[in-house]
């Protein structure tokens, strides 16, 4: 195994420095003496890996708020209005065109999946008063996952709705 190539923490911890020895290699003088002999960690191999190591997190971490934007969908598809349909049953989808709402009616009323972004409430609003159903009928409001581009509107859709 190549010591200089793992992590500092693991590679210099206590526990690991048994593990780094070993016998010398076959045909090294005092092969038959039993001696063994430790990795120099100091050794230039070393800190170069340690400095590329230390370098490569970096670029990550400067990178991540680069990267976020980058691969973030398009928001101008969030706030475009796309017509609401049955999807089968009593589930309708009722959401833009970049950003998913669905609605499922019960007879004790109904439920909304996800609230979307705030400005959106009205444009929701609409697509499901478009399908015939009163907005005021949704009882519950439904959160997939807690992502602001999925519960922004939250606050307003409660108080439109006194949806819990």
């Amino acid at each position: 195994m190549d010591w200089d190539g793992l992590p500092l923490l693991i590679r210099d911890s206590p526990s690991a420095e048994l593990s780094q020895r070993r016998p010398r290699p076959t045909g090294s003088p005092g092969r038959d003496s039993g001696e063994v002999y430790r990795r120099d960690a100091s050794s230039k191999t070393g800190a170069n890996m340690r400095q590329r190591v230390a370098i490569f997190c970096l670029d990550v971490v400067l990178a991540l708020p680069l990267a976020n934007t980058a691969f973030a969908q398009n928001g101008t598809d969030w706030t475009e209005p796309f017509p609401p349909f049955r999807i089968a049953g009593n589930l309708y989808y009722v959401g833009s065109k970049g950003l998913a709402n669905y609605l499922v009616t019960t007879p004790q009323g109904n439920i909304l999946i996800n609230s979307d972004l705030e400005p959106n409430v009205p444009m929701i609003e609409a697509s499901i008063e478009k399908l015939g159903i009163k907005f005021n009928d949704s009882k519950i409001l439904l959160i997939s996952h807690a992502h602001w581009d999925h519960d922004a509107g939250s606050a307003k859709i409660k108080q439109m709705t006194a949806a819990r």
